[in-house]
């Protein structure tokens, strides 16, 4: 559905403007955060949307981020699939990070997200 692929572009909007609001008001209640590591197995990285709020905010104070886009996406029944890149500012010049999202949904809203590994290009 073409209105999961806005939500998931206006979480990106929203994170490159590092706006924890608006973040969080695309996000069920009981919203579930997970990392899915090397192995295969997925660590919670937040639950619910005050814990999101705190750790995103936190976030955007320690890292020196610069932006983030949806490149593709792909959606398979009330999930979507997004390949997403963020820059990162470091002293070495700017980084780019490439991360395969997956959002489910539920009531229009982004009810868990996983992130895969993360790969690094420049």
């Amino acid at each position: 559905m073409d209105d999961f692929a806005a939500v998931v572009q206006r979480q990106r909007e929203a994170f490159t403007r590092k706006d924890v609001t608006a973040m969080t008001a695309e996000l069920t209640d009981d919203y579930g955060w997970f990392r899915i590591l090397d192995d295969g197995s997925a660590v919670r990285s937040a639950s619910g949307k005050a814990e999101v709020a705190e750790r995103m905010a936190a976030f955007f104070k320690a890292v020196p981020y610069a932006g983030s886009t949806v490149d593709r996406t792909m959606v398979v029944g009330n999930y979507i699939v997004a390949e997403e890149k963020d820059s990162f500012d470091t002293p070495q010049g700017r980084k780019v990070q490439i991360t395969l999202g997956v959002y489910e949904f539920k009531d229009g809203k982004i009810s868990k997200a996983w992130a895969f590994p993360v790969k690094s290009s420049s």
